[in-house]
């Protein structure tokens, strides 16, 4: 892109950050975006609570197991208690620790 072009589709550039024949480039790639990850997080959550989920973060996923009905059953430990919890679907973001939860829940990578 020129750099007017690029000034035009992002105007939050700084004045003479992008100039002309300095030997930098810029690109622009229509099929791609970018989000702030905490505010999409954010956003995430609350739509997940207003449809009635219940969030229970910082704590530690001891055991999933299925349940009666095709529900999960998850136990979690937090603040030094435990607790069991039974749902139709359960989210962990664990990462790459899901793996170690050894259980018979199958998991989906997303």
């Amino acid at each position: 892109l020129s750099a007017e072009e690029a000034a035009r589709l992002e105007p939050a550039l700084a004045a003479g950050a992008v100039v002309e024949n300095d030997g930098t480039r810029t690109f622009f790639y229509a099929d791609e975006g970018a989000v702030d990850p905490d505010a999409a997080a954010d956003a995430l959550v609350a739509a997940a609570r207003a449809r009635g989920a219940k969030i229970v973060d910082g704590a530690e996923v001891l055991s999933l197991s299925d349940g009666l009905g095709g529900a999960v059953a998850v136990t979690v430990r937090r603040n030094e208690q435990t607790v069991h919890l039974v749902a139709d679907a359960v989210v962990v973001a664990a990462g790459t620790g899901c793996a170690d939860l050894g259980c018979g829940v199958p998991l989906r990578t997303v």
